[in-house]
């Protein structure tokens, strides 16, 4: 209850809550939205590898820290006022660590966005490859809307790395670093995309 503007409740019992920066701009949904509104965009490719670089290392820092998003989805990718690339809504993030009953308890089943969620989400025995393959679905719908064969093409010279991402068996997807590797070579972007291994 709040009363003249204050908390009625114990002021010693402590609270748990994230801080994040306040991000005004679009979120990844939006720029996805505005780019299928777009009759032809010759430079959707090009800035979707962009924006999934960008996204591969935010999510090799959350990996490094030990901990598993467990929500990724365009809507909680954000765009920040300088033009860097926020990952939010860390209210599912649980501990990579050791599989005791606590963590056990934390992986809960079911948790996360079902369009953006792993196979193996469905239960409590999964990893941090759940993010890889919520990543795969977001660089797959960062560059889906194929209208000309040119487009077609196009989406077919990134299959090979967003099948490694969204490979059915989390043991053969590949880790964040590995993704960040193969997006970062410099023939990625000239169509040997394709060569990414499951």
């Amino acid at each position: 209850m709040v009363e003249d503007g204050r908390s009625s409740t114990d002021e010693s019992v402590p609270y748990l809550f994230i801080q994040m920066e306040l991000c005004e701009e679009k979120n990844l949904q939006v720029w996805i939205d505005e780019k299928n509104g777009l009759r032809r965009d010759p430079t959707r490719r090009k800035e979707s590898l962009d924006i999934m670089k960008k996204l591969i290392c935010g999510v090799e820092y959350v990996h490094s820290q030990k901990l598993i998003h467990r929500d990724l989805k365009p809507a909680n990718i954000m765009f920040a006022l300088n033009g860097e690339l926020k990952i939010g809504d860390f209210g599912l993030v649980t501990d990579d660590g050791e599989e005791d009953d606590a963590n056990m308890l934390a992986k809960t089943e079911g948790a996360g966005t079902r369009s953006y969620m792993a196979p193996e989400q469905k239960s409590n025995q999964y990893d941090r490859k759940v993010d890889i393959f919520a990543l795969g679905l977001i660089y797959f719908v960062m560059i889906w809307k194929m209208e000309t064969y040119q487009e077609r093409f196009e989406i077919w010279e990134d299959k090979g790395i967003i099948y490694s991402m969204l490979c059915g068996h989390p043991k053969r997807r590949l880790h964040a670093k590995d993704i960040k590797e193969q997006l970062e070579r410099p023939d990625f972007l000239q169509g040997s995309g394709a060569s990414a291994t499951i």
